[in-house]
């Protein structure tokens, strides 16, 4: 949790998450195999989720603050993700399982 941040995720630990959404609430579930669920939900009311002229998106992958990988500067950190597994479900969406 933000309150424990030593509670986190370890580097290198693998983790599942969930994220639903039901008209205005948004539910992000994250797995952890022998630690309790953490689950958080916030209120879309005002975001615009359901307006239909609104183009909404999921990004899988890791959004970073560095912009290069040369290794002989501060900057030259970068970070790496591994999906084993994706599945998106959506009513109405024509790509949806």
């Amino acid at each position: 949790t933000l309150a424990n941040p030593e509670d986190g995720i370890a580097l290198g630990e693998l983790f599942s998450y969930k994220i639903f959404v039901e008209k205005d609430l948004l539910v992000v579930t994250l797995i952890r195999e022998g630690k309790p669920d953490v689950v958080a939900t916030f209120d879309m009311t005002g975001s615009q989720y359901e307006d239909p002229e609104q183009y909404m998106y999921f990004k899988v992958g890791v959004y970073h603050v560095n912009n290069t990988s040369d290794p002989s500067s501060d900057t030259g950190q970068f970070a790496q993700a591994t999906f084993y597994e994706i599945r998106n479900s959506h009513d109405g969406y024509v790509f949806s399982e």
